[in-house]
């Protein structure tokens, strides 16, 4: 396991990242999904040194910050045990189901879940330069039959420990690959080809921007796509799959 929880003794080593990435994030979260200040205050969470972890990439020192699901997803494999607790609620081509497995597993209700977490559930990763900031949503949106862009979307690709379906539908050519360690190692894999890997393609949209990365993983060639905001200076990851 890559991914650690920042000791005591180490904060002090920290705020000088904490703060401006958590203002970033927050200030992006409110223009995209919420109307009022008011609102946004009562996630100032973000700040809990709980919800803030550090990994390395071939010895490089990343700085992430999480919201509590995703601290499940990292830290105790909340997906695949409900992946195993209720295999019958995954591939069922309807995202609710997915949903209502995580509300089992965890053994609390959250009202109108899809909707919380599509606002409030992400992972935002930057290094100590702050020179790029990621933000790795768990979906955008869910549609008829799936969770549209971020990390629910693109485990469709993905099958994980025990061959489980970790979300609602498959990769409809079946070119899955298979990854035990789903899914620290995605989220690696991610963050590695954002800040070390060279995009492919950079398409404009608007006033912002699709970046197309090549990253290989395990011998396999994958394409990573990710969304960029000039106005916020964010990366957000939209979809990783195999070519």
């Amino acid at each position: 396991m890559n991914f650690r929880k920042i000791k005591q003794e180490e904060e002090s080593k920290y705020l000088e990242i904490r703060r401006p990435l958590g203002e970033k994030i927050l200030s992006f979260m409110e223009d995209v999904h919420y109307k009022t200040k008011k609102r946004i205050n009562s996630y100032q969470s973000v700040y809990a040194w709980d919800n803030w972890s550090i990994f390395d990439i071939d010895n490089k020192e990343y700085f992430a910050m999480h919201d509590y699901l995703f601290s499940h997803i990292l830290y105790d494999d909340i997906l695949e045990k409900a992946s195993i607790a209720y295999p019958k609620h995954f591939n069922t081509s309807n995202p609710e189901d997915v949903l209502t497995a995580i509300n089992l597993t965890r053994g609390r209700k959250i009202v109108n879940m899809g909707e919380w977490l599509r606002q409030t559930s992400y992972i935002a990763v930057t290094d100590m330069s702050m020179k790029k900031v990621l933000k790795i949503g768990l979906f955008r949106n869910i549609d008829k039959i799936e969770f549209s862009s971020g990390f629910l979307h693109c485990l469709k690709h993905f099958k994980g420990k025990n061959n489980q379906y970790l979300t609602s539908i498959t990769n409809s050519k079946k070119k899955f690959y298979n990854q035990p360690e789903l899914p620290s190692t995605l989220i690696l894999c991610i963050t590695d080809c954002l800040f070390n890997g060279a995009p492919k393609s950079i398409i404009p949209f608007n006033d912002d921007y699709t970046y197309v990365y090549d990253y290989v993983m395990g011998g396999k060639t994958f394409e990573v796509h990710f969304y960029y905001s000039t106005k916020f200076d964010v990366y957000m990851f939209s979809t990783i799959h195999r070519i």
